[in-house]
C-alpha cells in the first residue's frame, strides 16, 4: 500500500527555498569565476552567500516546526547525500586551489560550495522524509 502524503499546504516550502538558495549560490560562483584569475570585488558574492545561507536556515527552521516529520529518514538520506556531494564539492575546491585562487576569493567560493552541498542534500532528503509514514 502506497504512502498517502498529507495535504501540500501543510508542508513548508523547503524545496522552493532550497532552489532559490541554489540560484543565489550559482550567481555568486559565476560572478567569482568570471573574474578569475584576477581579483574580484567580493561584495556581490558575499551578498549572494548571505541570502543563500538565510534561505537554508529558514528551511531548517520551518522543518523543525513541522510536527510528525520523519526525522530518522531525513537524517539517513541527508547524511549519505551530504557525504557524496562533499566529495564533489571537495574536487571543485581542489581545482580552485590548484589554480592558485587568491585566498579571500577562495574562502568565499568554499562557503558558496558548502552551501550548495547542503542544499543538494537537503532537498531530496526532505522530499523522501515527507512521504515517509
Amino acid at each position: 500500500m502506497a504512502a498517502v502524503p498529507a495535504p501540500a499546504e501543510s508542508f513548508p516550502p523547503v524545496t522552493q527555498l532550497g532552489m532559490t538558495s541554489i540560484g543565489f549560490v550559482a550567481g555568486g560562483v559565476i560572478y567569482l569565476a568570471a573574474h578569475l584569475p584576477k581579483h574580484a570585488a567580493l561584495g556581490p558574492a558575499i551578498g549572494c552567500l548571505a541570502v543563500a545561507l538565510l534561505l537554508v536556515a529558514a528551511s531548517f527552521a520551518l522543518l523543525l516546526r513541522r510536527a510528525g516529520f520523519a526525522w530518522w529518514r531525513f537524517k539517513q538520506v541527508f547524511g549519505w547525500l551530504l557525504l557524496a556531494y562533499s566529495v564533489v564539492g571537495g574536487m571543485i575546491v581542489y581545482a580552485f586551489v590548484y589554480d592558485h585562487t587568491h585566498v579571500p576569493t577562495l574562502a568565499v567560493m568554499i562557503c558558496l560550495l558548502a552551501t550548495f552541498v547542503v542544499n543538494v542534500a537537503l532537498i531530496p532528503a526532505y522530499t523522501v522524509a515527507r512521504y515517509e509514514r
